[in-house]
């Protein structure tokens, strides 16, 4: 799915742009597996979104949903 060395530069690279705009409290996780609509995928380009049949991968929206609630308090 497009390698994990892009996933991982990538992920680098939104970091330091979060960071450097000011926000500190960012938490950057890598879903192998999941493209950037968080869903399953064999390849991650765009040519395969319109194959997927599925929703939102749980393991994404736990992971956001824990974020949310430790960030606000309200866990």
């Amino acid at each position: 799915m497009g390698g994990d060395d892009a996933a991982a530069e990538n992920l680098s690279a939104i970091k330091r742009s979060v960071k450097k705009g000011g926000n500190t409290n960012v938490t950057v996780i890598e879903f192998p597996g999941l493209n950037h609509l968080f869903l399953q995928c064999s390849t991650g380009t765009l040519s395969e979104y319109g194959t997927i049949d599925e929703l939102f991968k749980e393991a994404a929206l736990i992971a956001v949903s824990l974020w949310i609630q430790k960030t606000t308090g309200t866990d």
